[in-house]
């Protein structure tokens, strides 16, 4: 069974509504920026936070804030890292292929072709500068 993410730019006080949009099969949800993370799972961005910034897998996703579960199945509905976002709306476009490098090393991504990873990566790099700029965070939406 796979665990898709997307990501959104929105307040916490909108997670509810944010879940309900996706129910109402509205996608993406109407209001908020979205980012399809094309099949990148929640243990595929915990590994690149933890590499980003120096740490071992365990010591990141344990502080991920919960904001709502629907179900067993999802929607779920969480804060993603302050770090990682700030880390990515600094990361440069040259740097992109070389970090994407180092991510693909993860087993799930191996079957990625190196600059089709970056070209993801720096869609995420887009998207965390533009959450700094309207100066509201980035939440994650998951489901099975």
């Amino acid at each position: 069974m796979s665990f898709f993410v997307e990501w959104v730019i929105a307040d916490p006080a909108d997670a509810a509504a944010i879940a309900e949009s996706l129910d109402e099969e509205q996608y993406p949800p109407e209001g908020w920026p979205w980012l399809s993370l094309q099949n990148i799972g929640e243990i595929d961005l915990m590994l690149l936070e933890a590499q980003l910034r120096g740490l071992p897998m365990d010591a990141v996703g344990d502080g991920a804030e919960l904001l709502l579960q629907g179900s067993e199945e999802g929607p779920f509905v969480w804060a993603v890292s302050p770090e990682l976002v700030a880390i990515l709306a600094s990361l440069a476009p040259s740097e992109h292929e070389s970090v994407a490098a180092l991510w693909q090393q993860n087993e799930e991504l191996e079957p990625w072709p190196v600059p089709d990873l970056a070209i993801v990566l720096g869609e995420m790099c887009d998207f965390a500068r533009q959450s700094q700029s309207l100066g509201r965070p980035v939440l994650a939406v998951g489901a099975f």
